[in-house]
């Protein structure tokens, strides 16, 4: 999935990471976690761009952040940096009591960073499992919506489309005014259904 989407809005992280928009503002701001993609001027729209190696990695900070403080985080961000500079992903990660201890990459034993106890470990394969059955919801169409057209100044310049997808339904129209039947137009548009297409033509016949 990483290979199809690689870019999010603050919003989508919000919805995939369960961090708030105002977080994610925040950290940006103060230099905890830029995203990869995002303009000098960030009172721009859409200024603040995700990569999915983004998206991962504040998974695990906010996995991280439910037992131990933005305190310890930055520490934690500062001291082990020098490791690798993805460290929230090229770690092995543990979490116990609000410290924070990792797999040393040069001697292959846990330390605590500050101490050297030795932690409960993270269970990372699980935080992203998680986080790709989110990606999957996230790109789902609402079945409320289906069969119906909707008009969006923020899509295709407010043409007509398909609710839920970015699909014209002049597309759709133009198929069938050459004469393609139905299923014919589900095969070139396979993610619709039959109301889909049907609320389409309608459309048409309408104007």
């Amino acid at each position: 999935m990483n290979q199809i989407i690689s870019a999010f809005t603050d919003k989508q992280v919000k919805q995939l990471t369960g961090l708030s928009v105002q977080q994610l503002q925040y950290w940006d701001r103060t230099g905890f976690f830029e995203p990869e993609f995002a303009f000098e001027n960030r009172r721009a729209a859409y200024s603040r761009i995700y990569s999915y190696r983004d998206v991962v990695a504040l998974k695990i900070v906010a996995r991280l952040r439910e037992d131990a403080s933005l305190q310890e985080l930055r520490r934690v961000k500062e001291e082990l940096s020098r490791y690798t500079p993805d460290l929230w992903r090229g770690l092995t990660l543990w979490v116990h009591g609000g410290r924070i201890s990792f797999l040393n990459p040069n001697t292959g034993e846990p330390e605590e960073v500050v101490s050297g106890q030795k932690l409960m470990r993270l269970p990372l394969a699980e935080t992203l499992d998680d986080l790709d059955a989110k990606l999957r919801a996230l790109f789902e169409r609402d079945p409320t919506v289906v069969g119906q057209i909707e008009q969006n100044r923020r899509v295709l310049s407010n043409r007509p489309v398909i609710s839920g997808t970015r699909i014209p339904v002049s597309a759709i129209q133009s198929f069938h005014e050459a004469g393609y039947s139905l299923d014919a137009i589900l095969e070139e548009y396979p993610s619709l259904t039959a109301d889909d297409v049907k609320a389409a033509i309608a459309a048409s016949d309408a104007a």
